[in-house]
């Protein structure tokens, strides 16, 4: 089977996802030197199918934000080939638990990409906002069904642990629409949008390069701490996410634990979130990738 991402092979992908055995770490291991070393097509391909099943889980997750399943599942094995290229088994690191990062990498820049012709997150802040204001949304339906809607955004920004301003500026961009700026104001104006518009920042290709390392470490962030319990969330967040960190002993009183009990939890997540960031490539991988 060729490698490829057309919508006509989904139905292909998943007949294959459903009969291919999972690989065994020193089979994968073998299959990836191959590759590497000899560039033998037939060990990537198999590779690749042997993990098809983990692209249809890891886009189901994004069902919530883009309804087409085809699409996720071709930028999902996209993500899987991409692995393939980068990932090395002299590291000690299963293949999933690499390619894992680079599926879940290029479904999120497609939903980015997609989403408006205007990029509608570029920081840490607003890509989790993104990715969770949904989650938060019904959350607060629940808690406060008849909720103020002056005191709507704020009590998001609590949920989301963000301005009251930068949720409602995030929500205002996943739900308004794209305008062309070559659009004049009104039918009897000479004046267009973009003659409104002041350009201020920096061209984008002279900080793409600067911001690309950042913005991958950033959505590996946000993995890292989805994966992670509530306790384990609370505690990193208030520990090392906030100004002001609160002290284990604190902590602990909020928890009902005891102060040991918070340190071995925190060691615990911490770890976690290790495992995460070395599964992504290094700056190297990226700048040539």
């Amino acid at each position: 089977m060729a490698i490829g991402t057309r919508k006509s092979e989904l139905a292909t992908y998943a007949a294959l996802a459903r009969k291919t055995k999972v690989l065994t770490a020193e089979q994968e291991r073998n299959l990836a030197r191959r590759w590497r070393d000899h560039r033998d097509e037939s060990a990537r391909e198999r590779l690749v199918v042997a993990n098809l099943r983990a692209v249809f889980k890891i886009a189901s997750e994004f069902m919530n934000r883009y309804q087409d399943m085809e699409d996720l599942v071709q930028e999902g094995v996209v993500g899987l080939v991409r692995a393939t290229e980068r990932y090395d088994p002299e590291r000690g690191i299963r293949f999933l638990s690499y390619a894992g990062w680079w599926i879940r990498a290029c479904i999120r820049e497609f939903l980015l990409r997609n989403r408006s012709l205007v990029r509608i997150g570029t920081t840490q802040k607003q890509r989790s906002i993104y990715s969770q204001l949904g989650r938060a949304k019904r959350a607060l339906e629940e808690q406060y069904p008849d909720c103020d809607p002056a005191k709507r955004f704020k009590r998001l920004g609590k949920l989301l642990d963000a301005s009251p301003e930068l949720v409602e500026q995030m929500e205002g961009r996943l739900n308004g629409f794209d305008l062309s700026l070559d659009v004049r104001l009104s039918d009897d104006s000479e004046t267009a949008y973009i003659d409104l518009l002041a350009d201020e920042a920096p061209q984008p290709d002279a900080v793409a390069t600067a911001k690309q390392l950042e913005h991958l470490r950033g959505l590996t962030l946000d993995d890292a701490l989805e994966s992670l319990d509530e306790r384990e969330r609370y505690i990193i967040e208030n520990r090392h996410l906030v100004a002001d960190a609160i002290t284990l002993r604190e902590l602990g009183e909020r928890l009902g634990i005891s102060r040991e009990r918070v340190r071995q939890i925190e060691l615990r997540a911490k770890e976690k979130i290790r495992r995460a960031f070395s599964a992504m490539p290094d700056s190297g991988e990226l700048l040539a990738g």
